[in-house]
C-alpha cells in the first residue's frame, strides 16, 4: 500500500514544496484550496517529468504555469529541483519560443500517453 507507484516520490515532492512554501504560497496568493493545490502540484510534477522524455517544447496549462512561475522564483532551489525531477535545468518558456496551441495539444497528448488515468484532464482544460 505505501509502496504503490509514485507514492514515495510524490510524497517527497509534496514535502519539498510544502517545506519551501510553494503550495502554501499558491493557496494564499491565488485562493486555492489545499486539495486543488495538490492537484496542480501533481500535474506540475507530471509536466516537469515529461521534459525528461520528449524532444519538443512542452507547454503547461494555466495553473501549472502559475505553480511553475512560483517555483522558479526560488532561484536557489529551482535548478536543483529541476535536475532531480527531469535530469536538467528547465527554463521558463515564452510565446516567442514556441507555438503555444500546437505545443499545448502535443503536451496533453504525451501526458495522457505517459500517465493514463492519472492525467487530470479537467485541470488541463480549465481556462484559469
Amino acid at each position: 500500500m505505501f509502496f504503490r507507484r509514485g507514492y514515495i516520490f510524490s510524497n517527497f515532492l509534496t514535502y519539498v514544496f510544502l517545506s519551501f512554501g510553494r503550495v502554501a504560497r499558491c493557496m494564499y496568493k491565488y485562493k486555492w484550496t489545499e486539495r486543488h493545490a495538490r492537484r496542480v502540484l501533481k500535474a506540475y510534477f507530471q509536466f516537469l517529468s515529461l521534459h525528461k522524455h520528449v524532444n519538443f517544447p512542452v507547454w503547461p496549462c494555466a495553473q501549472v504555469l502559475t505553480m511553475w512561475n512560483e517555483h522558479s522564483l526560488d532561484v536557489n532551489n529551482y535548478p536543483h529541483d529541476c535536475e532531480l525531477l527531469s535530469g536538467r535545468d528547465i527554463p521558463l518558456v515564452s510565446d516567442a519560443n514556441v507555438t503555444r496551441k500546437d505545443s499545448k495539444e502535443q503536451t496533453k497528448t504525451e501526458l495522457v500517453a505517459r500517465f493514463g488515468k492519472e492525467f487530470d484532464k479537467a485541470l488541463w482544460e480549465r481556462k484559469k
